[in-house]
């Protein structure tokens, strides 16, 4: 584990699967999770991860580095746009609460998103991309 900025960390793993690393994000941000939930008084943690895994010899060091800062970026941008997401839901409650048509669709295509993703074989990063994808165009 080393600070390679101002606030970013790297953490390098050696023999993960990928299962196992997902876990360990999953596991931290529980951490962090739970922490803001019994230190209300504190200003809340929040943290962003990304990662990147070595599954052939020809990626280079550099080429991983940059793959787990682009999806890093990414995790920033959906928890961003996750506050606008929450006013956009607001608001299309109000809207189903007038048209019976638009009622569920936002979730309904969220489950679409994830079932199609996993029948493709998509990681559960490009999933998320998917899903912000479809946050962003709300």
């Amino acid at each position: 584990m080393a600070r390679i900025g101002g606030d970013e960390f790297a953490v390098l793993i050696t023999q993960c699967s990928r299962d196992v690393l997902v876990k360990y994000c999953q596991d931290i941000k529980k951490n962090i999770k739970d922490f803001n939930q019994q230190n209300q008084d504190l200003p809340p943690l929040s943290l962003s991860i990304g990662y990147a895994i070595r599954e052939n010899r020809h990626k280079t060091m550099s080429q991983l580095f940059t793959e787990a800062d682009n999806n890093m970026y990414r995790e920033k941008l959906h928890r961003n746009l996750s506050s606008r997401s929450s006013i956009v839901s607001a608001l299309m409650k109000a809207l189903e609460a007038r048209d019976f048509i638009t009622e569920g669709h936002g979730e309904r295509i969220e489950v679409l998103i994830k079932k199609v993703g996993k029948k493709m074989g998509l990681t559960p990063s490009n999933i998320y991309g998917l899903r912000l994808l479809h946050n962003f165009m709300i």
